[in-house]
Formats: C-alpha cells, structure tokens, sequence
C-alpha cells in the first residue's frame, strides 16, 4: 500500500480488492494508516458460490473491494442511471413526455394571474411563469392542450437528471463467461476476474489515455485486457511467469 501511495498522482485512485472470507475492517485500518483522511469507500459485488454457503439468508458470498481516492482531485466517473418519469406516456416528436401544471398557489397578488390565450389560473393559484415566458414556451412546442382543454406545460421523460448508481454492482457476473475463459500455462486452476468487473473499475478510476497499474494482476490479466479496451496505458505484474503469454493472446484475438 504504501509504495502504491507514493506512485499515484493527486488525481490517483487505488483499489483493493480482497476475498468475502477477510476482514475489511482490518483493511479499511491499513488504508487509513497509508492514506490518512481520505475515507475508503466500499464496494460489494457478487462472488462465486462456495461449498457450504448456500443457505436461506442474505447472500454470503459476497465480494469487497475498496475504493481510495488520494485527494479530493481524484478522477471520479460512477455509472449514472435513468430515473423513469411517472405518467410518461405521451407521445411527440421530441419523445415521451407527461402533463405538467401550469399554475401554482398564489402566496401573493404579484403571482401572475395574467390570461393566457383565454385561459385564466383556478381560484388561488397562479402561473408559474410570466406570460413572455408562456408565449416563449408555446412557441417552442412545449405548452399544450391537454385533453380536457386545459394549458400545461410538457415534461420529457429525458429532462430527467440521471442518478449516481450505488456501489453494490448486482449487475456484475460473479463468473467470468465462458466466452471469456482462459488458462494459465501449468495452473489449470487459475482465477479470473470478469471483464465486466474490471472496465468497472477502470472507468470509474481514470481517463482515456491515463496510465493505470495492475498490480499483481492475476493470470488471466483481465484488468490488463480492460484498460486495452477501454484505451488507457497501462502496466501490470504477474503472479506467474505465464501471465504474459495470456495476455498477449487476448490482445491479439
């Protein structure tokens, strides 16, 4: 940890990805003492099944990685994902869109009570804009008729800010597909991360063209493979000196 801190940039991040069976509290310890203040966070995703862990129950196979950003500069990407809009389920050129009130209530006589092409607001309520910005509106399609005769405004569903997904990656294999399978020289056994997992990890974490270090990548060199992909520079070691070889053939295919 602490030669991986002295190589990061201000912009750096590390991630440490460690076994269900260890203790992150002791890990989220040795990050503190290595990266002071800056508070770890935590990552779950879904792990392989083990003998002996399939009871009813939460799921205890879970897997842990942390995340450390070395300052408050470090690159940060998370996935952002789609809010649906309630009610939706109109239709225009510009895409699903639903009725929006035009009015609001009326605090004060100052509201905007003001006619708009022969509409008036309800009993205390008033518009929400100033009749230049109704006219504006209408004028770029997004005032309306509904069908009860009545002005609103259109809301499309794509208007919607997306939200910062959460740091439990259900969506992750906890197997690497078969598609993606391959062998180290001389360890049949040897694991493999899904590539899924690791261009997670990579564009949270850095930028194209960014340099990226795997350190003591596994075999299969999937994180190596990721940052290919996702066009990043990358270096890695290697557990076994048949790492290399693999690599190069994933690269190649």
């Amino acid at each position: 940890l602490k030669h991986a801190r002295r190589v990061l940039s201000s912009s750096g991040n590390l991630f440490v990805r460690f076994p269900a069976r260890h203790d992150h509290i002791d890990m989220a310890a040795a990050l503190g003492q290595v990266f002071g203040d800056q508070k770890p966070h935590l990552i779950t995703f879904p792990g392989p099944r083990r003998p002996g862990l399939s009871r009813p129950g939460p799921r205890s196979d879970r897997e842990t990685m942390f995340l450390v950003q070395v300052t408050s500069e470090a690159v940060y990407n998370p996935k952002m994902l789609p809010v649906d809009l309630p009610g939706a389920n109109q239709h225009d050129a510009n895409g699903a869109f639903r009725w929006d009130t035009l009015e609001r209530p009326a605090f004060s006589s100052s509201g905007g009570t003001h006619e708009f092409h022969g509409a008036t607001p309800s009993p205390g309520r008033c518009w929400k804009f100033s009749l230049d910005k109704m006219e504006d509106l209408l004028a770029q399609g997004r005032i309306g008729k509904t069908s009860s005769g009545r002005w609103a405004l259109k809301r499309y569903a794509d208007e919607v800010p997306p939200v910062e997904a959460p740091l439990d990656w259900e969506d992750i294999p906890s197997r690497a597909p078969r598609s993606e399978h391959v062998t180290a020289k001389g360890n049949p056994g040897s694991p493999q991360e899904p590539l899924a997992l690791m261009e997670r990890v990579v564009e949270i974490g850095s930028h194209e063209g960014d340099l990226v270090v795997v350190i003591a990548a596994n075999e299969c060199g999937s994180g190596a493979v990721a940052c290919h992909r996702l066009g990043r520079r990358w270096l890695a070691t290697f557990q076994t000196p048949g790492g290399l070889d693999i690599i190069r053939d994933r690269l190649l295919a």
